[in-house]
């Protein structure tokens, strides 16, 4: 049997922009790497029509971790303006990733954020090394969404 590793972390901050600007920052995938901590992001799919499920996007995004070049590709289901999730399709790792960024309007400039991620490895990884990896990314993810949504949208 095969060893895998499992972390979930759950964090939340309070951002000085309309949940309307958050959601944009969240959903302009291409302007990921500017703010994300990632190296690369290619739109694969978009779709924009409003439907019951919300809108779809399929994005292959590239990351550095521990010298190595990683590209994986997520499944987004976008959930204008609360909620924008998404789970992992395939990736260098052999692993998955899911997870979700969700927007509460508290005032009309202020919104607050959750974000929650759950990565898992195919191989056995001493724990505080994927609790290191997980933290690096939510922390990447929400410090870069609260910068680049409260500067503004260009």
């Amino acid at each position: 049997a095969s060893s895998r590793s499992v972390v979930r972390l759950f964090k939340s901050t309070q951002i000085d922009a309309g949940i309307e600007t958050c959601y944009a920052v969240a959903t302009d995938f291409k302007r990921y790497p500017q703010w994300a901590g990632l190296s690369g992001c290619n739109v694969l799919s978009e779709d924009k029509e409003e439907g019951e499920d919300g809108n779809k996007a399929v994005v292959e995004l590239a990351m550095g971790a521990l010298g190595y070049q990683l590209k994986y590709v997520l499944d987004y289901q976008l959930y204008r303006p609360e909620l924008v999730s998404w789970t992992s399709r395939k990736g260098d790792y052999g692993g998955s990733l899911s997870g979700s960024y969700d927007f509460e309007a508290v005032a009309q400039n202020q919104t607050t954020v959750k974000y929650s991620i759950a990565l898992e490895l195919p191989m056995e990884v001493p724990g505080f090394v994927l609790n290191l990896v997980a933290s690096t990314i939510v922390n990447n993810a929400l410090n870069g969404l609260k910068r680049e949504a409260e500067r503004g949208l260009a």
